[in-house]
């Protein structure tokens, strides 16, 4: 069945390329957009066969380094110059579309470790919940305290007030499996509603989006929904998330300049907002085709790297990936200087672009590679960025053989790295120091309450 379907992706990529170049368009920009189209349908096909985080990680960076990019260069049309692609389209997809494939490469060559059986993985998950049967509802309502006080806290500790916030998902996935739960339906929904009126009050939906696409994974396989179920809970998910890039922007101005707006008036400005653009031709606008596209594209960023390195700023030749090291390895106490997640200096850098106050943007993986190395020792550094991201997955695949229930627990560590716009030192840092939070849960719950995971 594998082979069948590897065949089938090969010939998929040909047919597609070929007929984008023969249109028109430039070899590179046709490879890449055929191994996205690739990619989206191993991601369709994998849905409840298997659970595979590379495929998310390398469907949105081909989205956002190369779709994204494709489009602007074609449809976005802005009066400010610093979000347009600053170099041509054969320039930036020439050293785009190889990179990306490097990187991919390395995350997918194969590791000879010990894989876990999904089948038998999800039934002792299914056994550990007979024995533990409130584990669900402790994670549930430790997560939703925590996104409720997580700002609060000392900077110090934001982070894993922030780890610990986002442990309602975890929970959200053993209550999927938890068939002895009653009420189970009911605890979902308030949960998920909950979840979604914190993101209005705050205006942030990103990390959302993305635990709803990490809990599709997980659902479509437990609850092993037919092609046309997947297919149509897919196609409201992307529409929902058209919906909600429609109108973030224009929702978060009103409730961040407004003060003493009330949690009920949020909800009221944003189905008021939703139902303007639906009912109305915006979506087909070309503002609206314009906000779309600078949403997907982190290609202007990376442009902005290629323009501006090393034309008008050398390269770093890894400076920014040693500080990155160093700010993941080592402690504050020690490393006063450490690098900080965020990159603002390393963007202001690199692009030339200057951050308004409260903006944080990051050069991507891919731009903080070509600032370091260039376009040809850029290859060699994605792929074994790649090879490391595999690794490390490899790595906790020969581990929940031991503890099954981590397999609930990729999505937590893994939720910074799937970002295609984030910065080394922030992947590094997140997907270290989340594999130590989540050792530390399960060291924590055997050593005071012989809960074992």
């Amino acid at each position: 069945m594998q082979r069948t379907q590897e065949i089938i992706e090969f010939f998929v990529f040909i047919i597609l390329f070929l007929f984008l170049f023969f249109i028109g368009n430039l070899f590179w920009s046709s490879v890449g957009i055929s191994l996205f189209f690739v990619f989206a349908l191993r991601f369709f096909n994998n849905l409840g066969k298997n659970i595979d985080i590379r495929d998310l990680i390398v469907l949105l960076s081909l989205l956002q380094w190369v779709i994204g990019p494709y489009l602007a260069y074609r449809y976005y049309i802005s009066k400010y110059e610093t979000y347009n692609m600053l170099i041509p389209e054969n320039a930036y997809m020439s050293f785009v579309v190889p990179a990306t494939i490097f990187f991919a490469v390395g995350l997918f060559i194969p590791f000879k470790k010990q894989r876990y059986n999904i089948t038998y993985t999800l039934k002792s998950i299914s056994d550990i919940l007979l024995k533990y049967n409130n584990i669900d509802l402790i994670f549930i309502i430790i997560g939703l305290i925590m996104s409720v006080i997580w700002g609060m806290f000392p900077s110090q500790f934001q982070f894993i007030a922030f780890l610990l916030g986002n442990l309602h998902f975890v929970g959200l996935l053993f209550l999927l499996k938890n068939k002895n739960r009653k009420n189970r339906n009911l605890y979902l929904i308030l949960t998920l509603v909950f979840t979604f009126l914190l993101s209005l009050g705050s205006g942030m939906f990103h990390d959302l989006i993305l635990w709803f696409g990490f809990m599709f994974l997980f659902i479509t396989y437990i609850r092993r929904f037919s092609f046309i179920k997947k297919l149509s809970i897919l196609f409201f998910l992307f529409f929902s998330v058209i919906v909600l890039q429609t109108v973030k922007a224009q929702f978060r101005e009103v409730i961040w300049n407004e003060e003493n707006i009330s949690s009920g008036e949020k909800v009221s400005v944003f189905f008021n907002l939703v139902s303007e653009k639906i009912g109305g031709n915006f979506f087909m606008s070309q503002a609206n085709i314009n906000n779309l596209v600078s949403r997907i594209n982190q290609g202007w960023i990376i442009s902005s790297v290629m323009y501006q390195v090393p034309n008008f700023e050398s390269y770093a030749d890894g400076e920014t990936i040693y500080a990155g090291l160093a700010s993941t390895l080592i402690p504050r106490f020690i490393y006063e200087n450490k690098a900080s997640a965020g990159g603002e200096k390393n963007f202001e850098r690199f692009t030339g672009h200057e951050l308004q106050p409260g903006t944080s943007m990051n050069l991507s993986i891919l731009g903080e590679a070509y600032a370091n190395f260039g376009p040809d020792k850029s290859l060699l550094f994605m792929f074994l960025f790649g090879l490391f991201l595999n690794y490390s997955y490899a790595l906790i695949n020969k581990i929940i053989i031991k503890h099954p229930a981590l397999l609930f627990f990729i999505p937590l560590i893994y939720l910074q790295v799937v970002k295609a716009e984030t910065d080394f030192v922030t992947v590094l840092n997140h997907l270290v120091k989340a594999s130590i939070f989540v050792a530390l849960i399960f060291w924590g719950l055997k050593k005071f309450f012989n809960i074992k995971l």
